[in-house]
């Protein structure tokens, strides 16, 4: 893909009969219109401007997260490689949270009950999260909130969620009183239950968590891969010209590295 953007790229400058002098650009084809300022560099500014509508149009990699409110492994995957996802490839990628996990759910009366793997203190957690992601309505406002929860879970184990969602809400100027009053009610109850049927409804069915889609497909490998280098799988499933942190994730990961064996 890379090598093709860098072709059709370079014919459009040489249609233009734009020549860019090495030492003022030394950056590769694919990258001239990564940002204004890179551009400029290249001198193709203006060129820039029309082929930038084809990033635009280039559809984002939705990445899906399942995951359960106070699973050591999710708060893990949440603070680490989907939080630098995050903070170097957002703009390419889109994040969906859904917060239900292992947990298991009977239907009593007008509402369901919620059983969870880590006690009733998981479900509180997953109520707070599906509360918060309606109440927010944006998912990368709904994602800082939950990383910055899972952040307070990690360093200090003994917070309880609530207590840390009410810190977090506090932080981000968030009303929790909306949050909490949604996740001790009826509206509360019937998102959980959304969350449920949008679990088992995972085709393959997952068996543990963090479970992880990217654009709806999950396989182990891919798993892995989200695991290890979130920041490469979204790169090279995007179908738009690459974000200069792509660039730097190539170089690193087609590094040829010395075996401990031949020090």
């Amino acid at each position: 893909m890379e090598r093709l953007i860098s072709l059709t790229l370079i014919a459009v400058f040489a249609l233009f009969g734009i020549v860019t002098s090495t030492t003022e650009c030394d950056l590769p084809p694919s990258l001239w219109c990564s940002t204004s300022e890179t551009a400029k560099r290249c001198k193709v500014f203006d060129q820039c401007k029309d082929y930038q509508t084809e990033k635009r149009d280039a559809k984002l990699v939705n990445v899906t997260l399942y995951h359960e409110s106070l699973c050591p492994d999710c708060i893990d995957f949440i603070t680490t490689s989907l939080w630098k996802a995050f903070t170097k490839v957002s703009d390419i990628f889109t994040i969906t949270m859904v917060p239900y996990g292992n947990a298991m759910e009977k239907k009593e009366a007008n509402k369901y009950k919620f059983f969870c793997q880590h006690g009733e203190a998981e479900c509180v957690g997953n109520l707070i999260e599906s509360c918060a992601i309606y109440v927010l309505k944006n998912e990368r406002a709904s994602f800082n909130y939950s990383h910055c929860i899972a952040s307070y879970l990690n360093t200090q184990r003994r917070v309880d969620f609530p207590k840390a969602a009410k810190k977090c809400a506090n932080e981000q100027s968030i009303n929790y009183d909306q949050i909490d009053a949604c996740a001790n009610g009826q509206l509360g109850n019937q998102l959980e239950h959304q969350m449920a049927v949008r679990t088992r409804a995972l085709n393959p069915s997952h068996n543990y968590v963090p479970w992880v889609t990217i654009n709806g497909v999950h396989t182990e490998a891919l798993q892995n891969q989200t695991e290890t280098d979130l920041i490469k799988v979204v790169c090279d499933t995007y179908q738009g010209p690459k974000p200069s942190a792509c660039q730097e994730i190539i170089h690193d990961t087609h590094s040829c590295r010395r075996l401990k064996s031949e020090l």
